[in-house]
């Protein structure tokens, strides 16, 4: 596997790593300056099944997805929700939730930046614990909400 490049308005050269487990989020100016770049080995860092990506009004991005990891000791999929800079690329916060499968998740931010996810859902559990916010689960199956304030703490759920 080689590497695949392009080349900014500036006619500089970037590369990006194609290997089919790293991922990568490319993060343009208005007038298409890279602003910056990030791989994210999906294998390692997520072993993601699907994810989405969302921006605030700050410009700084999000990426949600369910992924599998050896920590699930159920062996089920879970949810994760990314915060990254948007100035810089780098990781705000990491919100990994463990033994809570996710089918799939709609997400959106607030004018004050609180970022909301909704998800259909089923847990391993009797209930969803997101961080000290519970919230039964229902037989069935569970349409989740669950809100965040910008800096990734949850502040309140609910089934709905």
């Amino acid at each position: 596997h080689g590497k695949h490049c392009f080349k900014d308005i500036n006619d500089q050269t970037q590369s990006i790593n194609p290997l089919s487990n790293t991922k990568f989020i490319i993060k343009f100016e208005k007038n298409w300056n890279l602003l910056w770049k990030k791989d994210i080995d999906f294998w390692t860092d997520y072993s993601c099944l699907g994810a989405s990506i969302y921006s605030d009004n700050n410009g700084d991005v999000y990426v949600t997805g369910i992924n599998q990891t050896s920590e699930n000791s159920l062996n089920h999929n879970h949810f994760y929700i990314l915060k990254l800079d948007g100035k810089t690329g780098n990781t705000l916060f990491k919100n990994d939730y463990i033994d809570v499968g996710v089918y799939s998740s709609f997400s959106l931010v607030d004018a004050q930046n609180n970022f909301y996810v909704f998800l259909d859902s089923y847990a391993d559990k009797n209930n969803y614990s997101y961080e000290g916010v519970n919230i039964n689960s229902k037989q069935g199956g569970d349409t989740v909400m669950l809100k965040l304030d910008s800096s990734g703490k949850s502040i309140r759920g609910k089934n709905c």
